[in-house]
């Protein structure tokens, strides 16, 4: 059995990195599929580059927009595909040429599936490894108990990107998911409403996205005017998460697992900011009501005492915390 796929492509000024990503796709030892690419109002030559890739391949479909921001790019793209399944790559990074191949083979012992994941590399601009990436990998399961496996996994890594995942388009599109426009970590809100919001879901062991570590990456490059947004479009995410969340129908015990994992995730954002900053987040994690993440397991008197030092010193309770997780003592 043979699927088609999209693979989706947002590019703003990334000229120096697009001949990579793009030979990893054109190259791809599985052919069935179609390049969708949407400008977002990029100055640089990247169209050149572009241009040069659609002579020789009739399979790679372009869209100009003026610049937008990434999620107006990404609900572009969506609104173009027509294939079976789909998956993004940003122009910055590179796919390994066997991708769609065993992508495909893994599809066809289940074609029913809503979302199916493989995993990442981390490399530097130079193409050197820096990590493997390695999700809980798992049998056909509901998107909420996938989302506890990923939790759960020991080898915890990020998986609220929006690659490393092949979406079934019938899903997403009878679902109305979209990116919200205008924030930083768009996906970090949208990768678990989606997942959580599957019937069946598939986590493989299938390494194959590079993710370069890019030194002008939004979320690398200080600036106090861009952090002040990212602190406040991550807690408006969060706040959105937390409703979604308790509007869902699920068991109790996944509920308390899934919020005390985004208050896990808010705990180490603030890590490398400097004083001003730190104080900043704390104020936000108080406004957003933060200790009402940490639920207190039934007999665990260590999640009750951090849930009231919580409420009462948002600052205190993080340097415990942190002083604690180094220790891999996992408090709340």
């Amino acid at each position: 059995m043979c699927f088609k796929f999209s693979v989706l492509v947002t590019v703003y000024n990334k000229e120096q990195y697009l001949k990579k990503c793009l030979d990893s796709i054109v190259n791809q030892t599985y052919k069935n599929f179609d390049v969708i690419i949407v400008d977002d109002g990029s100055t640089d030559k990247g169209k050149k580059i572009i241009d040069k890739y659609m002579l020789k391949n009739n399979n790679i479909k372009y869209f100009y927009q003026d610049n937008k921001g990434v999620s107006c790019a990404r609900n572009e793209c969506i609104k173009h595909v027509t294939n079976d399944y789909f998956l993004f790559v940003d122009a910055d990074d590179y796919i390994d040429t066997n991708l769609l191949y065993n992508l495909n083979k893994e599809l066809c012992k289940d074609s029913n599936l809503d979302v199916l994941s493989f995993n990442m590399t981390e490399v530097s601009e130079e193409n050197k490894i820096i990590r493997v990436l390695e999700k809980a990998s798992f049998e056909k399961c509901t998107g909420e108990d996938a989302f506890i496996k990923y939790i759960l996994n020991d080898n915890y890594v990020y998986f609220d990107t929006p690659w490393g995942y092949v979406y079934n388009t019938a899903f997403w599109k009878k679902n109305r998911f979209e990116y919200i426009e205008g924030k930083v970590h768009e996906d970090s809100l949208l990768t678990p409403i989606v997942i959580l919001s599957a019937s069946s879901v598939v986590s493989t062991k299938i390494q194959g996205y590079y993710y370069v570590q890019s030194l002008n990456s939004i979320t690398r490059v200080y600036d106090p005017d861009i952090l002040d947004k990212r602190i406040n479009d991550i807690f408006n995410n969060y706040r959105i998460l937390i409703d979604f969340v308790n509007s869902c129908e699920l068991r109790e015990e996944s509920r308390v697992y899934i919020l005390r994992h985004f208050a896990y995730v808010l705990l180490k954002i603030p890590y490398h900011f400097n004083l001003k900053d730190k104080k900043n987040y704390f104020k936000k994690m108080k406004q957003i009501k933060f200790y009402k993440l940490i639920y207190p397991k039934i007999g665990r008197v260590k999640s009750k005492i951090s849930k009231v030092i919580a409420f009462i010193n948002i600052k205190l309770f993080y340097y415990i915390y942190k002083s604690f997780e180094k220790k891999s003592i996992f408090i709340i």
